[in-house]
């Protein structure tokens, strides 16, 4: 009989684009989603940076449970400031090449 192997997956440096974060006063379904996904990804041994928009109350960057959250400029402005911290993390190791974009309507 064959042993079947695992190889332990690859870790991911992972850049994650909403405008909203967990500690967003107006955070909802999406924001608890996105938050439980980055958890289990660093528990996993993943490393998730989650870039959104910065409401007065919440400092510029911190650790929650386990993933980077850097925030910059507000829900107008948000993905304006995205694409400096993105050029600015590219020494970061993601992978361009298979990003998604995500955005909100309505």
């Amino acid at each position: 009989m064959l042993k079947q192997v695992h190889k332990p997956p690859k870790t991911l440096n992972i850049l994650w684009f909403n405008w909203r974060c967990i500690k967003h006063s107006l955070a909802g379904g999406a924001e608890v989603y996105t938050h439980e996904i980055a958890k289990k990804l660093v528990k996993t041994g993943h490393k998730v940076v989650w870039i959104t928009a910065r409401p007065k109350e919440v400092p510029l960057e911190e650790i929650i449970e386990g993933y980077k959250v850097i925030r910059r400029g507000n829900k107008y402005t948000v993905y304006l400031k995205t694409k400096e911290v993105y050029h600015e993390l590219k020494n970061y190791g993601a992978n361009t090449k298979s990003s998604g974009r995500m955005c909100e309507t309505g």
